[in-house]
C-alpha cells in the first residue's frame, strides 16, 4: 500500500479509537503536549525554543499561546512559579 494511504489509514484508526473513548485525537495530543510541556518547563532548563520543538510546535510563540491556554501564564511564568514552589 502507498505510504500516504497507510498514513491516512493509521490516522483514521486513531481517530476511531479516540472516539470510542469519548475524546478526539486532537484532545489526546493536546493533553500529552500539556503534560510534556509542564515536565520540560518545571524539571529542565531547556531553552523555550527547544521545548517548543520537542512538543512538535512550529515555533516558540506557539508554546506561549499553548501555555496561556493551559495555565493562563507564559512559559517563563510557569517555570518561575515551579522554581519558587521548589524553594519553599
Amino acid at each position: 500500500m502507498h505510504s500516504a494511504k497507510l498514513d491516512h489509514a493509521a490516522g483514521r484508526a486513531l481517530e476511531l479509537a479516540a472516539a470510542d473513548h469519548g475524546t478526539t485525537f486532537a484532545q489526546i495530543l493536546d493533553a500529552e503536549r500539556r503534560d510534556a510541556a509542564h515536565r520540560y518547563l518545571t524539571a529542565t532548563d531547556l531553552p523555550l525554543s527547544q521545548i517548543a520543538a520537542l512538543l512538535g510546535l512550529s515555533e516558540q510563540s506557539a508554546l506561549t499561546r499553548c501555555c496561556r491556554r493551559w495555565w493562563a501564564a507564559t512559559p517563563t511564568a510557569v517555570r518561575r512559579d515551579a522554581a519558587v514552589n521548589r524553594s519553599v
